[in-house]
């Protein structure tokens, strides 16, 4: 995640989600923005981060089979 386009996003978004956890905090309602900040980076990069959104520059009709846009929550949290 942060050898890409989109590493001052992770970061924050990383930032964010570790001090959500230190205060017991959903990070998922208290990250929302952060969050979606990523998202959104990383879906105009599809080059990079298409394995990890389920969006590629092959894909025929320009969507994924997990739909469009969507990323896997476990891609996202598991890179570093």
């Amino acid at each position: 995640m942060k050898g890409g386009s989109c590493k001052d996003a992770f970061v924050a978004w990383e930032a964010c989600v570790d001090k959500a956890k230190e205060t017991d905090e959903d990070f998922v309602e208290v990250c929302y923005e952060a969050t979606s900040a990523l998202r959104d980076c990383m879906l105009k990069d599809p080059e990079y981060y298409g394995p990890m959104t389920g969006e590629s520059e092959d894909d025929d009709d320009g969507e994924s089979a997990k739909g469009e846009g969507e990323i896997a929550p476990a891609a996202v949290a598991s890179e570093g």
